[in-house]
């Protein structure tokens, strides 16, 4: 239920955004490529559900792996860019 709430509001408000900063929204790289990239992890762990035990180091594992096959499938889908992650990794310039 919280996904549906979240995103009723998320909808407006981003269409609102695009309409006010003139930008055309980009659904292959806002939501396709994304959620291909969610996917991916889904089926990942659907298919380690099924092999593993479990338990509390079979969750830990499944958790990393999970992680590991998303963020794989969003650099090689193309959902998150060099450019995306340099955003995060700036230096500050000495005063």
């Amino acid at each position: 239920a919280s996904v549906v709430c979240y995103s009723a509001a998320m909808i407006p408000n981003l269409i609102l955004c695009c309409k006010y900063a003139n930008m055309k929204f980009n659904w292959s790289g806002w939501i396709l490529r994304p959620g291909l990239a969610a996917l991916a992890m889904y089926l990942t762990e659907w298919g380690l559900k099924a092999i593993l035990p479990y338990g509390r180091i079979t969750t830990i594992v499944k958790v990393l792996v999970g992680v590991g096959v998303f963020c794989a499938a969003a650099f090689f889908l193309k959902a998150v860019t060099r450019e995306d992650i340099s955003a995060f990794t700036r230096k500050k310039k000495a005063s």
